[in-house]
């Protein structure tokens, strides 16, 4: 349940071809009951996501840029 806007839906982990991991979100309204495991799923996905990287101190990232332009 969406806790924002308080419409149901299905949270499934996919396994893509390239063996890329995914966690898909699909309206209750276009599918009653979830997948099976080992079901092939089909669709087209908006695709949003977070690389997990730490943001860059800005000092330092400052520090570089004042780095690379002086000799």
């Amino acid at each position: 349940m969406n806790t924002v806007t308080g419409t149901a839906f299905h949270r499934i982990r996919v396994r893509t071809i390239a063996a890329i991991e995914l966690d898909v979100a699909i309206a209750t309204t276009v599918l009653d009951q979830p997948p099976t495991r080992g079901d092939i799923v089909s669709g087209t996905f908006f695709l949003t996501g977070r690389l997990g990287l730490q943001p860059t101190d800005p000092a330092e990232t400052s520090l570089k840029r004042r780095r690379w332009f002086r000799r």
